[in-house]
């Protein structure tokens, strides 16, 4: 298990500067790890209300809960979305995106940032017409490919 400095930071709008988007540390992090271009955080549930307010992510962001279904409001385009965080489904953060986050409690989580240069390079390599990729909002999204993917990362890190 190692543990760093480097956190998942979100931009405060109003201000501009960067917070961690979770202020309790993670039970793991890959961010002293041989990983450049991603971040891995896991986070460990509370009953603590979560409220964040006109955040962007500098980079991009998936999100799977781990833990127990969690009622949350989600705004990422001026409206609140109310739904459920279940086990398993992952959430698409675009980087710099605005978004809002309220649930009365937090699930536990892995947390994988992208950085927006690491995904480009990818993509490029990946697809003839990379410039044309678009990361868009997924709220919450149960994609079996992409929390199998972030689970697997989160067993690497733990090694």
């Amino acid at each position: 298990m190692v543990m760093s400095e480097q956190r998942h930071m979100v931009m405060d709008l109003a201000s501009g500067s960067l917070q961690r988007a979770d202020p309790d540390a993670p039970v793991l992090s890959s961010g002293a790890g041989p990983w450049p271009g991603a971040l891995l955080e896991v986070q460990r549930g509370s009953n603590e209300p979560r409220d964040l307010q006109d955040g962007a992510p500098p980079g991009h962001v998936v999100l799977v809960n781990t833990g127990k279904p969690t009622p949350c409001e989600w705004r990422t385009d001026g409206q609140y979305q109310t739904s459920r965080w279940i086990r398993g489904q992952a959430l698409f953060l675009p980087a710099m995106a605005p978004w809002s986050f309220r649930a009365p409690n937090k699930p536990d989580y892995v947390a994988l940032t992208l950085d927006r240069t690491f995904v480009q390079c990818a993509a490029h390599e990946l697809f003839s017409q990379s410039d044309r990729l678009e990361w868009r909002y997924g709220l919450p999204v149960a994609d079996p490919l992409v929390g199998g993917l972030v689970l697997a990362l989160k067993v690497e890190a733990e090694e």
